[in-house]
Formats: structure tokens, C-alpha cells, sequence
């Protein structure tokens, strides 16, 4: 799927603002922050996770994609009620395979892709 396809994406959020985190390399550490992840990075969105869960500026996502120069790269936000102006996180990480970022997500969200997944 194409970024532009999916509706009421929060993409801006994850990479710019003071609840940025930044775009760092898969594995422990994080090493030296890499250069912002931005649209035109993005090739395929591989998973992709939007939720609000009690309905107002709140929101849970994640999303794993694939990136024009062939790596992968994963993101993980949240934000409170009072959206990521206030209370909020978001993270980018790069590895050069699907593998590798897989094991940067939180167990809940490597549950929600494996679901996804399923038969």
C-alpha cells in the first residue's frame, strides 16, 4: 500500500515536532541518529496501525514500511487526549532487512502484525 492511500494517517507527527525522537539504526543503542525519515523516503507501507482509543486527540501507531533505497524501517507514537502537542512520542528506526526492524516493535504490536498475518 502507498502512503497516500491510507486515510487519517497521523505520517507527519512521526517525524517532526518536540515528541520527535529522532530516526536511529536498529539494535541496541540506537548508535548515531540517521538522516529524518520524511514521505518521499517511503517506498511501501508493509503494516500500518492507527488507533484512538478513547476517541479524542489520543492515538496509538505504529507502522512498518519499506524505503526507496531498499531498507526497512519501522515507527512506533502515541500521543495522550491532548494530542502530540502535549503528552506524545514517536520514533523512527532503519535496518537493511524486514527482520530486523520486526524486532524494534513492542511484543503488542508484533502480536497485531502477527494477527494480520494470519490465515
Amino acid at each position: 500500500m502507498k502512503l497516500q492511500d491510507l486515510p487519517g494517517c497521523i505520517w507527519e507527527d512521526t517525524w517532526s515536532g518536540s515528541h520527535y525522537g529522532g530516526t536511529y539504526p536498529v539494535g541496541p543503542g540506537g548508535g548515531e541518529p540517521l538522516e529524518d525519515m520524511s514521505a518521499e523516503r517511503i517506498a511501501k507501507v508493509l503494516h500500518y496501525y492507527e488507533e484512538s482509543p478513547e476517541g479524542y486527540a489520543d492515538v496509538d501507531f505504529f507502522t512498518v514500511v519499506r524505503l526507496t533505497d531498499g531498507q526497512y524501517a519501522v515507527s512506533e507514537a502515541w500521543a495522550d487526549t491532548s494530542g502530540f502537542d502535549c503528552q506524545g512520542d514517536a520514533w523512527w528506526k532503519v535496518g537493511p532487512t524486514y527482520e530486523s526492524v520486526m524486532a524494534e516493535l513492542s511484543e503488542v504490536n508484533r502480536e497485531r502484525v502477527k494477527a494480520e498475518e494470519a490465515p
